[in-house]
């Protein structure tokens, strides 16, 4: 594995992908928790925070930074689409 950015970012894409194809093409989430709408986003985001420890543990640090940087951009997105007051 190489220890670069853009494949930090390709793999940090993954989960968030699954919870929305998941979100728009099953009834999936609606199953799980009706009355929340973005759980599956919210567990995607966790997926991205333990590999980014992974990473960060076994010395892949530009790799862990682009995991925080999708999943960073992915939480403000979902914050400006669901428009949730902070």
């Amino acid at each position: 594995m190489k220890n670069s950015l853009i494949q930090g970012v390709l793999i940090g894409l993954i989960a968030p992908l699954i919870a929305f194809l998941l979100t728009v093409y099953t009834d999936f989430e609606t199953m799980l928790s009706p009355d929340k709408p973005i759980f599956l986003y919210v567990i995607a985001a966790g997926v991205n925070l333990i590999a980014m420890r992974i990473l960060f543990k076994k010395g892949y640090d530009a790799t862990g930074r682009g995991v925080v940087l999708v999943t960073f951009i992915g939480a403000l997105l979902l914050i400006f689409a669901t428009k949730l007051k902070i």
